[in-house]
């Protein structure tokens, strides 16, 4: 047997190539006003029942955990991680409580258990949660309490750490109250202190002024002719003296703890104002750490998205179309195939 040319092998391939390709087209020219029809009628009817079907809205609100503290380092102590507030509202349980909120408000209820999708935001601890329906008000409602039910959920933790602080902001007041008390008494000491500093000074000078009258009397009589009764006199004078240098020196005495009274007194007040300062500074702080005791924090209400999620017209259009199409293409070689079946057997 003669071996056949390679190249003529290949180009009887590519030639029955051709054929079939022509074939197909033949076939879709053939049927071309069905598909067209059939496409067109799946996209009107697509294009109808998604402009009767229910537009759905979909609400979202965002939430982030409260701050209980804030540590040494700057890092924040938070009243819960996103994760378990994430898990309790998928575990549904705040769903029963809305419901019957919501029944309790004469407002439709919804038909079907509550669905909440929830999600963390990237790089952050707050949660975004979302819910789907074709209420408007029904859905901000929904969303509405559930911050409120979570809210309540930590409300007694809240106050509990609240508490705590203001326990401890208490026992400082009256911690002060004391110290001010002190205060007062010092202030009053000093004050009495003070008095009698100025009451010795008064004396100790008129003391002065007297022994220094008595020294120019005595030297007065000494000048004179000396006689038993000028003797007598500058004796006296001088024993006067005597005792009211005494005396003086007594008042410097006097005077000297007196003064240092007062420098205790004055030092022991600065301790004192020290103390009180000291403690009023903790108070802020307590107040401080009390103010920052946060519940969960909604820091965006629940909004409608204003354009609806369900049905995508456009969408659903697209897939008839194009559905359509190639149920059609298909169809029409199916017909093509039974058609020539049938004329093969028949010939």
């Amino acid at each position: 047997m003669a071996s056949q040319n390679p190249d003529r092998l290949q180009e009887d391939f590519y030639h029955k190539d051709e054929i079939d390709l022509m074939d197909y087209l033949k076939v879709i020219w053939k049927w071309k006003y069905l598909i067209v029809i059939v496409t067109l009628v799946c996209a009107v009817v697509a294009a109808v029942a998604s402009f009767q079907m229910k537009k759905v809205y979909e609400f979202n609100t965002v939430i982030q955990p409260g701050i209980l503290k804030i540590l040494e380092d700057g890092s924040f102590v938070y009243i819960d991680t996103a994760n378990n507030i994430k898990a309790t509202i998928d575990g549904e349980t705040f769903n029963e409580t809305i419901v019957k909120n919501i029944a309790d408000d004469n407002t439709d209820s919804p038909t079907k258990s509550l669905t909440f999708k929830t999600k963390i935001l990237s790089g952050s601890s707050a949660l975004k949660v979302t819910y789907a329906t074709s209420k408007e008000e029904l859905g901000l409602q929904i969303l509405n309490d559930l911050n409120k039910q979570i809210i309540i959920k930590y409300e007694a933790i809240v106050n509990y750490y609240k508490g705590e602080w203001e326990t401890k902001i208490i026992q400082k007041k009256l911690e002060m109250e004391d110290i001010k008390a002190i205060l007062e008494s010092i202030n009053n000491e000093m004050q009495i202190v003070a008095k009698t500093i100025n009451r010795l000074e008064e004396e100790k000078n008129l003391v002065k002024e007297n022994t220094a009258s008595l020294i120019k009397q005595r030297d007065k009589f000494v000048s004179h002719e000396e006689d038993n009764k000028n003797v007598l006199s500058a004796l006296l004078f001088t024993n006067t003296i005597q005792q009211n240098i005494t005396l003086e020196r007594d008042y410097g005495d006097d005077l000297n703890m007196y003064i240092s009274m007062k420098e205790g007194f004055s030092l022991q007040l600065e301790k004192t104002k020290i103390k009180i300062k000291t403690i009023q500074e903790t108070i802020k702080n307590y107040e401080l750490s009390k103010s920052m005791i946060q519940n969960i924090q909604v820091l965006k209400s629940p909004q409608k998205n204003f354009y609806p999620i369900s049905p995508n017209k456009r969408k659903n259009v697209l897939m008839a179309f194009v559905v359509g199409l190639l149920m059609t293409i298909f169809l029409a070689f199916l017909i093509e195939y039974v058609v020539r079946h049938k004329n093969g057997k028949s010939a």
